[in-house]
């Protein structure tokens, strides 16, 4: 159980915070997006491909997809990240994403469906 809580620090402003909490309600950690990231993208979204791709630089990159509990269902690392991302094990629904990069430790993260 726990939850994952995504926003926007303030109106107009694009830094994005990820907050975790577990199930009784306490927050375990908190991460911010940096703009660097902003080019990053994941397709196709919706998908229902046995696979998925990250558009961008991947190297020295971590990829990891989150189920609605907060729940880690699946991780890939920068070497695996250019070939796609075998999703074929995963059931319907939707997902939360997160792309950390390594040296600086900034997030990407957003939601993936796979239908």
């Amino acid at each position: 159980g726990g939850c994952i809580v995504v926003g926007y620090l303030a109106p107009f402003n694009h830094t994005m915070f990820i907050m975790k909490y577990n199930k009784s309600g306490m927050h375990t950690s908190i991460r911010f997006l940096q703009k660097d990231f902003t080019e990053i993208i994941i397709y196709p979204n919706p998908s229902s491909s046995d696979k998925i791709f990250i558009s961008g630089e991947t190297q020295g990159r971590d990829f990891a997809l989150y189920d609605m509990q907060g729940k880690c269902v699946l991780t890939s690392s920068n070497q695996s990240l250019s070939n796609g991302i075998d999703v074929s094990s995963l059931t319907n629904g939707m997902y939360f994403y997160e792309i950390t990069d390594k040296n600086t430790g900034a997030i990407k993260s957003g939601k993936w469906l796979k239908e």
